[in-house]
């Protein structure tokens, strides 16, 4: 019985880690920026704020960093939560913010 909740257990976690999730491991500012975020944040699609434009710039000094974190994993007006990117921790979403920033 207990060979058997060992094994069930571990069946969870691994079921619970998906191999790409883990083989991709922490995704820098610029590879999340390149993998979600440059589609809207590089056209301007249903209004998001350009990279680096002094309206993206100005809403990281009114609202801060944490706040802009706060939106773009909780989502806001037409953007999804993380961006539509499921598997981006919350430190990967600063990492691109702030690579968006520069």
């Amino acid at each position: 019985m207990r060979k058997l909740i060992v094994l069930a257990i571990i069946t969870a976690v691994a079921l619970c880690l998906s191999a790409e999730v883990f083989a991709k491991g922490h995704r820098s500012g610029k590879q999340v920026w390149d993998e979600v975020c440059m589609g809207c944040h590089d056209t301007g699609m249903m209004d998001a704020p350009l990279s680096g434009s002094a309206e993206f710039k100005d809403r990281l000094s009114k609202k801060g960093m944490g706040k802009l974190v706060e939106n773009a994993v909780k989502g806001l007006n037409e953007m999804p939560a993380k961006g539509s990117c499921a598997d981006c921790s919350e430190g990967e979403i600063r990492a691109a913010i702030e690579y968006m920033l520069k």
